[in-house]
């Protein structure tokens, strides 16, 4: 029996795989034996144990984490791993994040199954063991699976157990304000205060802040000013009480008398107008800090509140009038310190509001904003070089950009600039030049490191159309070597491996062509036809199910305007049906 293959030569570009009309019929070959990977999933099960052979596994799924951090399921395994070896702190830290992935949809089916799976083993440890942790774990899971009582059950015992417990009172507010049983939440707090007082500060903020969503603002009150007297400096309580008194209009004089009680004034008007600043209540605060300079004049933190607020208004003139003021008041090294990082925030605005234009290509009023800046200032200077570069003055870019080198001579940024006009000349050995130095004076940079990987792209691309033309008229070993000096230089890019499992097949490596393919896929899921080609190494190696797979991917993901119904698709639409009957 021979299996007819197609083979297309390939012409790809950064965005878009076109096809050839090269067909070959490829006769089937002796197949070599390939063993499958998938293994059967193991039902997860628990049984405390010290036993230090569960510790590689627990590094090697962290790892695996530290890689890929949106591999959800991971994390159900190392739930299982953790509370095996009696880690409950660390069970409770990754439920709680998958619960949080729950409230946003993004846990697929197949991960809260492994959950719910986790939830049922570990109600039978809850039988001997009912640890603040491990109830916790239980609550959390019923998040997850939607099972909000029996989340609210868990979570109201876990609060009541003796002892400290502050660790999972975030996962109590998390439940409640998921649920919305306010009511629930406070008689649960009011049951747990009865038996836990080390944690009741925590637990009565909670309930104020419930008893509020239920109007019960004199209760709330209450409760709040209990908080101010055990905490008097908890500024989030003391912001909760000036919103419920003011929704209550109460006068100024109570306001603060309820707040800073036994404190001047002066500390009043200044402690306040932070609280407000520090929650974004600019309008409330500027009326504290106007009132603030106009009786105490020579107070600098007035006018550091107002040069703030009025920044944050967008009046940067008034802003920067405030900051005149304190220039000459400001004699302690915190009065000294703000002034100097809003007058480094003021002329940063600036080069905001042009990054704006700029990222609607609107270079020219850009330009003007900038302008207008100290023409000293790198990020400024910068700025104005890419405005240049686009409106044709590439000449001036440079200048710019050596002007800055000349004040800044070991700055990445610098470098990065520089990087960024020569790979858009297409020089790119020069554009490898200076991102080199940038990744040396910052090797984390990601923009550094997306413009480096860029540049491979660029460089990798070069070889492209010679290697096509090789598949074209079948010099397979030019093909190859062209493909691997390519890859030597752009290890990333999804195409070369494409093109060398195409090769490998042509040369009837079967085996050796899945390796590639796969590696192809690893580095880019949408790239089709690797599943095509994937899908013709199975079927030669007598693989049908791995085969079936990836024929299927592969016509699933094709995009029907690119192909329509092209020998590719007919082909694989014919073995799919073949292969399913054969299956059955």
């Amino acid at each position: 029996m021979k299996l007819k293959f197609l083979f297309i030569a390939l012409i790809i570009s950064s965005y878009s795989i076109v096809s050839a009309d090269i067909i070959h019929t490829m006769p089937v070959q002796k197949r070599s034996a390939i063993q499958s990977t998938n293994m059967p999933s193991q039902k997860l099960s628990f049984g405390f144990s010290d036993n230090t052979t569960y510790s590689d596994a627990i590094q090697e799924l962290e790892n695996k984490l530290k890689s890929d951090p949106e591999n959800y399921s991971v994390y159900v395994s190392l739930v299982n791993l953790y509370i095996k070896t009696k880690q409950f702190d660390k069970s409770y830290n990754h439920l709680f994040y998958l619960a949080k992935l729950k409230k946003e949809n993004l846990l697929s089916p197949q991960v809260i199954s492994s959950v719910s799976e986790l939830g049922d083993n570990l109600k039978n440890l809850l039988k001997y063991n009912s640890g603040a942790y491990l109830l916790a774990d239980e609550a959390l899971i019923n998040v997850i699976i939607s099972k909000p009582s029996d989340a609210e059950k868990y979570i109201n015992k876990a609060i009541s157990t003796q002892g400290n417990i502050s660790h999972i009172i975030p996962a109590f507010k998390y439940i409640y304000d998921y649920t919305k049983n306010f009511e629930g939440a406070v008689e649960s707090i009011d049951i747990a205060l009865t038996r836990n007082h080390q944690t009741a500060y925590d637990l009565k903020k909670i309930k104020a802040v419930y008893l509020l969503k239920l109007n019960k603002s004199d209760e709330a009150l209450k409760d709040l000013t209990e908080i101010i007297k055990i905490k008097p400096d908890d500024e989030d309580t003391k912001y909760l009480i000036y919103k419920l008194l003011a929704s209550k209009n109460a006068s100024e004089k109570e306001l603060l008398n309820t707040i800073y009680k036994n404190q001047s004034e002066e500390t009043a008007f200044q402690n306040m107008a932070s609280i407000l600043i520090n929650n974004g209540e600019y309008d409330s605060a500027l009326d504290f800090a106007q009132r603030l300079v106009k009786k105490y004049p020579d107070n600098v933190n007035g006018y550091i509140f107002l040069s703030e607020i009025y920044r944050n208004q967008g009046k940067f003139n008034e802003s920067y009038k405030a900051l005149e003021k304190i220039k000459d008041k400001a004699d302690d090294k915190e009065s000294i310190a703000k002034y100097n990082v809003l007058t480094a925030q003021l002329s940063d605005e600036p080069i905001k509001e042009a990054s704006s234009l700029m990222n609607n290509g609107l270079y020219s009023q850009a330009l003007e904003v900038l302008n207008s800046s100290p023409d000293d200032n790198l990020y400024v200077m910068l700025n104005k070089a890419v405005c240049y570069y686009y409106l044709d003055g590439k000449q001036k870019s440079l200048e710019l950009l050596n002007r800055a080198m000349s004040f800044y001579p070991n700055n990445s940024e610098v470098m990065y600039y520089f990087a960024l006009v020569f790979f858009n000349e297409k020089n790119l050995d020069t554009s490898r030049e200076y991102i080199n130095k940038a990744l040396k004076l910052n090797q984390s940079d990601k923009k550094y490191l997306a413009l480096l990987d860029k540049i491979n792209q660029a460089d990798a691309d070069k070889y492209i159309s010679q290697i096509t033309s090789y598949i074209d008229s079948q010099n397979y070993k030019e093909a190859m070597r062209l493909i691997d000096e390519a890859i030597s230089i752009n290890k990333k890019d999804s195409k070369l491996y494409l093109y060398k499992g195409i090769v490998y097949i042509a040369q009837n490596n079967y085996a050796a062509s899945t390796a590639v393919l796969y590696k192809a896929i690893e580095l880019d899921k949408n790239n089709t036809l690797a599943y095509y080609y994937l899908g013709a190494a199975f079927d030669n190696l007598s693989e049908y199910s791995n085969a079936l797979d990836n024929y299927k991917k592969f016509i699933s993901r094709l995009p029907k305007d690119d192909y329509g119904e092209s020998e590719l698709l007919q082909y694989a639409k014919d073995r799919v049906n073949k292969l399913s009957i054969q299956n059955k």
